[in-house]
């Protein structure tokens, strides 16, 4: 059953700087987390290493719904203190910032990982043409090393 946002109470003005305070601790919470994983990514760091993503997610997650508020109309910015609104949208603005960098340092550490596998598939496949007993055209080649597993145990 959805509620008609006529039926719900006016937040007072006190609720709406309360909200907005609540919001300019989650922005900075979420900044935190995403410098904390810029200077790891910086590093060079893959991203499948970097501990902060759940709570990365969390935080968004909480941020978003804020965000869902606002827009749904129940709470209203109008309604805020003109220095904790202001306050919120230069937070806004550094969350942004934090946001971007953290965007392309997530497609370079993606683009790194993937150059690394592909160098150690390249590594594998290079291994096992040289080490193969067979040649290019499927004969056997004399005197080529067999593949370690093809070859007779040792004598001791």
């Amino acid at each position: 059953m959805t509620v008609s946002t006529q039926m719900m109470p006016r937040m007072t003005a006190s609720d709406v700087d309360a909200a907005v305070t609540d919001a300019i601790t989650l922005i900075d919470q979420l900044v935190e987390v995403l410098v904390s994983e810029n200077k790891t990514l910086s590093r060079g760091f893959p991203a499948s290493l970097i501990d902060t993503t759940a709570r990365k997610n969390e935080l968004g997650e909480a941020f978003e719904q804020w965000v869902a508020a606002v827009r749904n109309q129940r709470i209203d910015l109008t309604a805020a203190n003109d220095e904790l609104r202001d306050e919120m949208i230069s937070r806004s603005h550094t969350l942004h910032a934090a946001v971007d960098e953290n965007i392309n340092r997530l497609r370079g550490a993606i683009d790194a990982s993937r150059r690394r596998l592909d160098a150690v598939l390249r590594a594998v496949r290079d291994e096992r043409a040289g080490n193969s007993p067979y040649g290019a055209d499927g004969r056997p080649q004399c005197g080529a090393t067999a593949i370690p597993s093809l070859r007779p145990p040792l004598s001791i």
